[in-house]
């Protein structure tokens, strides 16, 4: 019986065997999950600075997928925190040149921070900011598609301008979320709201995912609002919450003649993906921002805050007490004050 069950196992192993060997998809599952382990354990390695064991699994994965920019970008980083400018340089160019594209996260990584005034860095820059446009000019034909509600205030006069407020959901949320948080806040002021919906699938709910796409998605959604509504152009307010909230940093600065008015709430400031300018520009927003004293970005908010103040531009900071990553108490006041602030009414 025992042999008999051994003959069983050589003859299935035999089976499964050929049918990897004849069947790309089994074969492709098996080389995906063996590359799945291998990201892990790269992962795994950095976080713990084992950087000998992360470069060799780094190489071992960019040598398994050498048309992905990713194990390249990675081992780049690795490199760089090893204090291998050549060797970080070397892989962050392959990166580049099989199609990196996410600018936001080359900009971030403080590991490559030592790379920064390199020519090699900068010639890396600028062709990761093309393989972006690249990817944005793909991604514009998605964006016709995608979701806006749009809520409009009791007893409209359409022969009178509106404000507009446009209202950014968080990873995981979406637009239906923002809408309902923001509606009774628009009616108030006689404000058109549009909530954006972005297009990656996150949980149950969304993500803006690569910066720029997100920021064309709502660029996209205001210019479709004014072209449905009369909107003031000189009262348009956005906000947003969590990773709307950064989104709405982003817009703020690099738009910062659109919009009279930011309030990013429980959102993540980037200095190096959106520099505030360091002196007066024509014109800023105003902004209210809001963070709970517990929650992780309330360094980088109190930072936003600063740089602001610091080119003249108007801007309230509030930091609730006790608070982590959630709307602050007392919402709906806190909704009004800042919406009155923004808009400068006295």
């Amino acid at each position: 019986m025992a042999g008999s069950q051994t003959h069983s196992n050589e003859y299935w192993t035999l089976v499964v065997s050929l049918l990897l060997l004849c069947c790309p998809c089994a074969s492709a599952q098996r080389v995906d999950g063996d590359l799945d382990r291998l990201r892990r354990q790269w992962q795994a390695a950095f976080d713990k600075h084992d950087l000998d064991q992360a470069i060799q699994i780094g190489l071992d994965l960019a040598q398994r997928k050498p048309a992905d920019p990713q194990p390249a970008f990675d081992l780049a980083r690795t490199y760089a925190r090893a204090g291998d400018r050549q060797n970080a340089l070397g892989w962050l160019t392959r990166s580049a040149e099989r199609g990196f594209s996410h600018v936001s996260t080359l900009l971030r990584d403080e590991d490559l921070d030592d790379l920064l005034k390199r020519e090699e860095y900068l010639a890396v820059l600028d062709r990761v900011r093309r393989n972006s446009a690249a990817d944005l000019e793909k991604f514009k034909a998605r964006a016709d598609g995608a979701k806006i509600l749009t809520v409009l205030p009791p007893n409209l006069d359409k022969a009178v301008p509106a404000p507009l407020i446009i209202a950014l959901h968080g990873y995981g949320s979406n637009a239906q979320d923002m809408a309902d948080t923001w509606r009774e806040a628009a009616a108030k002021i006689g404000a058109v709201l549009i909530a954006p919906q972005a297009l990656e699938r996150a949980g149950s709910g969304f993500s803006w995912g690569v910066v720029e796409q997100g920021e064309f998605l709502v660029l996209h959604a205001i210019e479709k609002a004014r072209a449905e509504n009369n909107i003031d152009p000189k009262r348009i307010v956005v906000t947003g919450f969590s990773q709307g909230g950064a989104m709405t940093y982003t817009l703020a600065i690099r738009h910062s003649e659109l919009f009279a008015g930011a309030i990013p709430v429980a959102g993540y400031y980037e200095h190096p993906v959106d520099p505030i300018p360091a002196q007066p520009t024509a014109k800023m927003p105003r902004f209210v921002i809001m963070v709970g004293e517990k929650d992780e970005p309330v360094a980088v908010n109190r930072e936003a805050a600063k740089r602001l103040e610091a080119i003249g531009a108007p801007v309230q900071l509030r930091i609730y007490p006790n608070l982590g990553h959630r709307f602050p108490p007392d919402r709906q006041n806190e909704m009004d004050s800042a919406l009155k602030f923004v808009l400068d009414e006295k």
